[in-house]
């Protein structure tokens, strides 16, 4: 790690501190000699971390966890409309990727994307008219028959706009798994190291391993071993299961990390969420997913279960109105 000064360091621990990032935090401190009273602080919430529920402390505060169950009946509710229906139901990938990002943040998306769109800040109204894609709110459009490695090099397009304007932003684009393959893909990929973007390239519809029919747990870390692609030149990829919102969102934060502090490419591969995987393991709703998660941390009482998707109901028949 290049050296940085005590101040810059203070400040971008404070950062992981807040967005639970501790082992990174505690990293750095060490390594920048920060003062003994900072350490204590940093090492006292690191304790707390390690000893699990006793503590009640979680990577992802109560209230996000909640906003990213939000997000997904919004996206759920939108992708049911009468001719909005895609054939994989991609609710977490979608909520875990574009919550809680910037507004200079730029997100490549087709007119067709109408729950992507609707998560990234674009009026219902808009959406349920059929609209074609308003450039704001962060938002490029794309065309609907554009291949992977077209996209990725208009993403790296917008990627070098915002560095020559100096903004530490990102810059994510959706890629659908049957896109990820051939030269032209490999080429625009290597394109995005050697120019040092910050882009964040997700693809989705993987196969599952067939070694790992479980998918308990298929996040990894950027700095662990192995993680960096096989071939040399390609940015470091990043394994997900795709129907998992909470793994979505920390794969997510950590990629937004290396992609605004080091300018750094990040490719996120999202394994599929169908139903019924190539392995014909039967795969849990992501939606139920959730549920599931949040009642095992008493976070989902039925009233406001009932209550968010009475809500979104609502606003999704006054917007249908005008």
């Amino acid at each position: 790690m290049k050296e940085i000064s005590l101040l810059k360091a203070k400040w971008i621990c404070i950062n992981w501190l807040r967005s639970g990032r501790l082992n990174e935090a505690v990293r750095l401190m060490n390594q920048s000699h920060l003062r003994t009273s900072f350490k204590l602080k940093v090492d006292g919430m690191a304790k707390k971390r390690s000893s699990g529920k006793k503590s009640g402390f979680t990577l992802i505060s109560e209230e996000r966890l909640i906003e990213l169950y939000r997000a997904m009946v919004h996206f759920r509710l939108i992708d049911e409309l009468p001719g909005c229906k895609t054939t994989e139901r991609k609710e977490a990938l979608v909520a875990g990727v574009l919550l809680h990002l910037r507004k200079d943040d730029r997100v490549l998306l087709a007119a067709h994307h109408r729950g992507h769109r609707l998560l990234k800040g674009e009026k219902l109204e808009r959406l349920l008219n059929r609209s074609e894609l308003n450039a704001q709110n962060g938002l490029i459009p794309i065309e609907e028959n554009s291949t992977g490695a077209q996209q990725v090099m208009l993403a790296a397009g917008v990627a070098m706009a915002l560095k020559a304007e100096k903004k530490n932003s990102a810059t994510i684009v959706f890629i659908e798994g049957n896109q990820t393959a051939g030269k032209a893909w490999e080429t625009a990929l290597k394109f995005t190291v050697q120019h040092n973007l910050g882009l964040i390239i997700v693809c989705y519809g993987a196969s599952a391993p067939k070694q790992d029919k479980s998918r308990k747990q298929l996040k990894v870390s950027l700095d662990e071993p192995g993680t960096r692609s096989a071939v040399k030149g390609l940015p470091p990829a990043l394994q997900v299961d795709g129907s998992d919102c909470v793994a979505v969102y920390r794969v997510t934060q950590e990629a937004l990390t290396h992609a605004r502090e080091g300018s750094r490419p990040t490719v996120i591969r999202a394994l599929g969420s169908k139903e019924i995987s190539a392995e014909g393991v039967v795969m849990e709703d992501p939606m139920t997913r959730m549920e599931n998660y949040l009642r095992s941390k008493n976070l989902l009482p039925r009233k406001l279960q009932k209550s968010i998707l009475s809500e979104f109901k609502a606003k999704l028949k006054l917007a249908s109105m005008r």
